[in-house]
């Protein structure tokens, strides 16, 4: 699943199912754009004078947030790439917000700003949308779906609280406190409370430990990436987890930083500052040696993001991405776009 890493010159990149989808400033105007990895063709999925925030790619759809209504209040939209055809996920109610969309196969939910805040789910496919939480004493956000399970943070004027909930039959069930969540994916959601950095599964509702300390993460397959400070070395490693039992593996342990790990084919990819100031995109396959993914001196590197067999690497000096495929533990760095500004 592909979701938002906000933060280069062209400002958020996806990758899924053999596409990528960015959001770029061109002539002044912000609109969102699409690559087919296979064939190189790109598209142009909007073309507003309002800025849209992206939100998802998955299964060849596209989400994000927009102000059409006259009222200025923000709304849903999903993009088919395989169709050309655009979708409004949430109605054009005048004054209402909807926002943060999340997107698991081809089920959106996303949160209604009524009052109090609502959580409704939309099906892709049929383009039908079904009322989820919508309590008249209780402040609901949606925070993230997988499957037929969806988790929300549910508010009644005390400790906020994490729930599950089943779409199918409303089956609910609380899980934390006070607590927020970093990755939602296949069985499992990762969220941190006073405790640290845990993992809960859906299936059995039991709730795994992961680590005490943290500063970024990702989650794939039933496995954790995250990067916590080494005392040892005086900066931040990437460490990751087979859950829900398996050891915790430190995969780097170097002098410099490292931060936003992503998962990559059979190993995990991440940003580095190494001891002189160079910026690197590295992959370390499990148990193997690490490798460069892309390299740009002091150039601040802004953005790792991964999926499959396919990361990006962008930097802040221009508005360039350098993408590199995985061919066994073969990594062949290649320029694939740059901005038509």
């Amino acid at each position: 699943k592909a979701q938002r890493r906000g933060g280069s010159a062209i400002d958020a990149a996806l990758i899924d199912g053999g596409w990528v989808v960015w959001s770029e400033d061109r002539a002044g105007q912000s609109d969102l754009f699409a690559r087919n990895l296979a064939t190189g063709v790109e598209q142009r999925l909007t073309n507003s004078a309002q800025p849209e925030t992206l939100g998802n790619l998955e299964e060849g759809f596209v989400t994000w947030e927009e102000i059409r209504d006259p009222s200025y209040a923000i709304d849903v939209f999903a993009y088919d790439l395989a169709t050309g055809v655009e979708i409004q996920v949430s109605p054009a109610d005048l004054g209402i917000d909807e926002f943060q969309p999340h997107t698991d196969g081809t089920t959106v939910v996303y949160t209604a700003n009524a009052s109090p805040p609502d959580v409704y789910a939309f099906d892709l496919v049929a383009q039908s949308s079904t009322p989820v939480a919508t309590s008249t004493t209780a402040t609901e956000i949606a925070m993230g779906v997988s499957g037929d399970f969806m988790v929300m943070l549910i508010s009644t004027g005390v400790d906020p609280t994490l729930v599950r909930e089943r779409i199918s039959d409303g089956n609910r069930v609380a899980f934390a406190t006070i607590a927020g969540v970093h990755e939602i994916g296949g069985d499992y959601v990762l969220f941190s409370d006073l405790g640290g950095l845990n993992a809960y599964r859906f299936s059995t509702g039991a709730v795994v430990n992961v680590a005490a300390e943290w500063v970024e993460t990702d989650l794939a397959d039933g496995v954790v990436a995250w990067t916590a400070p080494n005392l040892a070395t005086s900066s931040d490693d990437v460490y990751t987890k087979v859950l829900p039992a398996g050891a915790v593996t430190q995969v780097t342990a170097t002098t410099g930083d490292e931060y936003e790990p992503a998962f990559l084919g059979a190993g995990v990819a991440w940003g580095a500052d190494d001891a002189t100031g160079l910026r690197q995109g590295l992959f370390s396959a499990d148990g193997g040696a690490t490798v460069e993914l892309a390299s740009y001196g002091m150039i601040p590197l802004s953005d790792v993001v991964a999926n499959y067999d396919v990361a990006i690497v962008s930097h802040e000096a221009a508005p360039l991405f350098r993408a590199a495929t995985i061919d066994a533990l073969s990594i062949t760095p290649r320029p694939w776009l740059t901005s038509l500004a």
